[in-house]
């Protein structure tokens, strides 16, 4: 038995609360709905936490899985990953990427039955965090070990940086999965090689402290007799629970520059997006990866005609609408914040209206139109290998089958 729910069992006021006639779960997912939080009762429940420990050695340039571990409604992941160096200080440090402990998880997938049914990369999470109000922003800048220019990690130190998966799922209650019905869902976790990452020149004397990582899990945890409800209300009979989730979808070209200021690249997915975040890398050395350049202009086109075509301030400032923000209808985001190199400088052309995502407020649908092209201008001529990188976030339904808890996914054009 839960503590926490055996000792909400007790409370005469919770008791008194819970009495109350809801209009609503908050946890049982309603197309469309909007503000449910705002504007329902949220029952007494648990929050607790878990550690789920990999299930096999953790190395550089692998993939390592982690078993999600039931507890009822999946509310977070956070991955702990700690580094150690051989040698001594001075003696043995290692410039990095400023953005290393990002760029290193190459991916987080969540997976269910051997499918793939959520996914980020580096990109698409700077993307997200670049878009945060500036507390939250912050707050994940520092739990990636985020700096300015290299890093320099101290030989015969220990660093341990923080990674928030951020599936979609974890968005808003509705999204999220009841662990206790779904099928089985684990979380791999894959790293990129370390040199892809090194100034060139640098020993790689790095190593991962596998005692020292793991996915910290947050659970919702529901009273029985409201898990219950909510289970019947959102399997009932025998239809499937079809809802939307969201991923981003990272494309990217890069081009050797000589005394240029332009790079394109056309996007290959078909999907549809309600958000196209771009940014541009130097990436003439491995250790500028992540960091993001300004830009002059921008020109998104397709089908021969020009979508939009503005200064790139311009859409970065003035143009990102949040009309879910009091007083914040339009200029949404942290594009004026310069604090780090890889979180500034990323573009959103946002369709929606709103900047929550348990609901759509617009999508365009990459499926009828011909070679959507995303064309890019520096303020001035730059030389050597510079990476356009593009992040769609795109929505696609989800089905629960009410009969086994299987989660698939379609319709994501």
């Amino acid at each position: 038995m839960n503590a926490v729910l055996n000792s909400n069992s007790s409370s005469a006021i919770i008791s008194a609360v819970d009495s109350v006639n809801v209009a609503f779960n908050p946890f049982t997912y309603q197309f469309g709905k909007k503000n449910q939080l705002a504007s329902g009762l949220v029952p007494a429940h648990a929050r607790t936490t878990v550690r789920s420990n990999p299930q096999n050695t953790m190395s550089f340039n692998s993939a390592t899985d982690f078993k999600v571990i039931r507890g009822g409604m999946l509310e977070n992941a956070v991955l702990r990953l700690e580094i150690a160096l051989s040698g001594s200080s001075t003696t043995n440090d290692c410039d990095v990427a400023g953005s290393f402990f990002n760029e290193i998880v190459e991916s987080a997938q969540l997976i269910s039955s051997g499918r793939v049914i959520q996914e980020t990369k580096p990109f698409g999470r700077m993307c997200k965090i670049s878009s945060r109000p500036r507390d939250v922003r912050e707050n994940m800048e520092t739990a990636l070990q985020l700096t300015n220019g290299d890093k320099t990690l101290a030989g015969g130190s220990t660093v341990v940086a923080y990674i928030p998966l951020m599936f979609s799922c974890f968005e808003s209650p509705e999204l999220m999965y009841n662990d206790l019905f779904v099928e089985q869902l684990q979380i791999r976790i894959r790293l990129r090689a370390v040199e892809d990452l090194m100034k060139s020149g640098e020993t790689n004397n790095l190593s991962i402290t596998n005692s020292g990582c793991y996915i910290q899990q947050v659970h919702r945890t529901l009273p029985s007799a409201l898990e219950q409800s909510q289970i019947a209300e959102n399997y009932a009979d025998t239809d499937a629970l079809v809802r939307v989730q969201y991923n981003p979808v990272e494309e990217s070209t890069t081009t050797n520059l000589s005394s240029a200021t332009e790079l394109s690249h056309t996007i290959d997915s078909n999907r549809a997006f309600t958000k196209l975040y771009f940014a541009v890398d130097d990436v003439a050395d491995n250790e500028d990866t992540g960091k993001h350049l300004e830009l002059e202009t921008v020109k998104l086109e397709g089908n021969g005609q020009t979508i939009f075509e503005l200064d790139a301030d311009m859409l970065a400032l003035a143009l990102v609408p949040a009309m879910d923000r009091p007083n914040e209808p339009y200029g949404y985001g942290g594009y004026a914040d310069t604090s780090f190199d890889a979180t500034r400088n990323i573009y959103c052309y946002d369709l929606g209206f709103t900047q929550d995502l348990s609901h759509s407020t617009n999508l365009n649908s990459l499926r009828e139109i011909n070679s959507m092209k995303l064309t890019v201008n520096l303020p001035s001529s730059a030389s050597g290998n510079h990476r356009l990188r593009v992040c769609l976030i795109s929505p696609e339904l989800e089905s629960i089958s009410s009969a086994s808890g299987k989660i698939t996914t379609s319709l994501s054009s």
